[in-house]
């Protein structure tokens, strides 16, 4: 669990990164997981026809967004592309 907690931290820029820790494949997987999670959030939220349920969808795909929006700043300071 700590070892999960210290990569979340350098793929999202919390503390001091030693050169090489930060892993621009892992910056790329991390956002692939999520543009995947937001894809089925989305889809989920089409189908779904509680308002209950709704609201809970909708409150899930903004935080996916701003997670989203977080490791693409992080792509943008180490210059990660996906070519």
């Amino acid at each position: 669990m700590n070892s999960m907690l210290n990569g979340l931290h350098l793929i999202l820029g919390k503390g001091k990164a030693k050169e090489g820790e930060i892993s621009k494949a892992k910056i790329l997987k991390e956002m692939r997981s999520v543009a995947a999670d937001i894809a089925c959030a989305n889809a989920w939220f089409e189908f779904e026809e509680d308002t209950d349920m709704l609201e809970s969808c909708i409150y899930y795909i903004e935080s996916l967004n701003a997670r989203y929006r977080c490791l693409l700043k992080r792509a943008k300071i180490y210059n990660v592309n996906a070519s």
